[in-house]
């Protein structure tokens, strides 16, 4: 036990949740402050919800087939990875639903014969050769846009908004598309 400066007892293992004890003995819960929303927080908003509407896309591996297991909520997401083409720290694309690509954990991180992580050269060869086969016109934007780099003219909030907005009307126009014209 613990007391605190006015004479109440305070329990340790409950100091986290409760500030004091009022007048009739009932303890009283802390106020939460609320977080400042930061650019870090919108990010993080914005790539968990661009990894989800990547996924959910086709909702199994575009490389192998593998279908996606669902989850609680009954979306068909689980074990599939949403891989970005043009690499994240491009933040002009970081978030452009071209950029994606849903792919299996072991298709994204272990094939031998298609991985755009792999190990091998010959499996980031193989990855390369399937985009050209079967998504020649994602490879095209990607061959196009890989070597632009600007600031996006969106904040991470604007960005999160316009997925969370793309996500609920069906629509697969990307963000950059709308601001940004090549």
């Amino acid at each position: 036990m613990v007391y605190c400066s006015i004479g109440h007892v305070h329990f340790p293992y409950l100091a986290n949740r409760f500030s004091h004890t009022n007048i009739k003995g009932i303890k009283m819960k802390q106020k939460k402050q609320k977080k400042a929303r930061t650019k870090t927080y919108w990010k993080k908003k914005a790539d968990n919800l661009w990894s989800e509407i990547i996924r959910e896309r086709v909702c199994r591996c575009e490389v192998c087939g593998r279908p996606g297991q669902f989850t609680k909520q009954g979306k068909q997401i689980k074990g599939l990875n949403a891989h970005h083409l043009i690499l994240r720290g491009n933040l002009l694309w970081r978030h452009d639903l071209r950029n994606g690509v849903c792919l299996c954990v072991y298709c994204h991180k272990w094939s031998p014969v298609c991985c755009p992580h792999g190990g091998s050269i010959d499996s980031t060869i193989g990855f390369v050769d399937f985009m050209k086969d079967n998504k020649p016109e994602q490879w095209a934007w990607y061959e196009h846009h890989k070597d632009i780099r600007k600031t996006p003219e969106l904040t991470m909030e604007e960005t999160y908004n316009y997925l969370k907005e793309l996500q609920n009307t069906g629509e697969v126009l990307p963000y950059s598309e709308r601001v940004n014209k090549d």
